[in-house]
């Protein structure tokens, strides 16, 4: 984990150094580097990658590699479901501590909306309240954007997915 974040920072300055600028603002940049990484988070969790909608159901909280926990959650209301992340001081590569939750409400068909707000801590904010779910991935909307210093900036949701080619 620690070479994806090193491979992820030598590209930025690398870019940085050839072209004079990033193509991306500071806000997308933080984006792209934040989703690889709370990407990975997920890959550890049991329950949430089995196959199967029913066999995903439960709740199971792993332990960060470096600091804290990552708590999952799922629930059924009527014929929608819940899925909770909670972060807390949850580390896996030094450098990246998250903290808050993210909340997918979907129906029996995967669609449906996300919900809640991450911070990586002295890296910058992700929103996740104007985000559209289509077959369980995200087809719509922003994420809200915020890094130090800079003002919060909406990023398309399609950055998600060149971050993250694996998820599409």
């Amino acid at each position: 984990m620690k070479r994806v974040f090193s491979a992820t920072a030598s590209l930025f300055a690398l870019t940085f150094i050839f072209y004079g600028q990033s193509k991306y603002t500071p806000q997308e940049q933080f984006f792209i580097d934040y989703s690889i990484q709370q990407d990975l988070t997920q890959t550890r969790l049991v329950l949430m990658n089995k196959k199967g909608n029913l066999a995903k159901l439960g709740e199971e909280t792993i332990n960060g590699k470096i600091s804290g926990t990552l708590h999952y959650k799922t629930s059924v209301k009527g014929l929608k479901g819940i899925v909770t992340l909670t972060y807390t001081n949850y580390s896996d590569v030094e450098g990246w501590v998250f903290n808050g939750i993210v909340i997918t409400y979907a129906n029996m068909s995967a669609d449906g909306t996300l919900g809640g707000h991450m911070v990586a801590e002295g890296l910058g904010e992700v929103d996740y309240t104007d985000l559209i779910l289509k077959d369980g991935k995200v087809a719509g909307g922003n994420y809200k954007v915020t890094v130090p210093g800079l003002p919060e900036q909406d990023v398309n949701y399609e950055l998600f997915f060149f971050a993250c080619p694996q998820v599409r």
